[in-house]
């Protein structure tokens, strides 16, 4: 089912972008 896969891609991409957004904030803030 392509469109599942796309689905789940999309969910997994979030998260990964959400982490690194997390990981920016804290960085800049132990600075």
């Amino acid at each position: 089912m392509p469109a599942a896969r796309a689905a789940q891609d999309a969910v997994t991409f979030s998260k990964v972008l959400r982490r690194q957004l997390r990981d920016e904030e804290e960085e800049s803030a132990g600075v």
